[in-house]
């Protein structure tokens, strides 16, 4: 190999060097904890009844009107050579509830409870992993 091959092939390699370098975003994945959001509360009623002098009384209780289970996930923050890559996704969780009144012997009112109407999938996220920017993993 001529010196003049030698040195164009150095310099290519450099620019090449240079041009992934200057593609790598220095960023890594950093996790974000998982969380519940609750929405505001309705009242269940409760039971209020009185027959032959005697009086029944149960309080009510709280019952939100959603919950926003939100999985852990990760965010890109900065760091030098390294990015992030999507590794998958998860789903938030949004459940709504609703007071569904109970009956003792299908005519007298009994209380209430909090139940489940309605389990769906809210939006999803992006789990991400951490790769060097020459293609090994980090």
């Amino acid at each position: 190999m001529n010196m003049r091959s030698l040195i164009a092939a150095s310099f290519a390699v450099l620019c090449s060097l240079t041009l992934v370098a200057q593609n790598c975003p220095d960023q890594r994945a950093t996790d974000v904890a998982g969380s519940i959001e609750y929405g505001p509360a309705n009242s269940c009623p409760g039971i209020d009844f009185s027959y032959a002098g005697l009086q029944i009384t149960q309080a009510a209780n709280k019952c939100p009107t959603f919950a926003l289970i939100k999985p852990p996930y990760q965010v890109a923050a900065p760091f030098e050579g390294t990015k992030v890559e999507v590794a998958g996704t998860a789903n938030a969780m949004l459940i709504t509830f609703a007071c569904q009144r109970d009956y003792l012997l299908w005519i007298i009112p009994d209380g209430s409870q909090c139940v489940v109407t309605t389990v769906r999938v809210a939006y999803g996220v992006n789990q991400l992993k951490t790769v060097g920017c020459f293609g090994s993993g980090v």
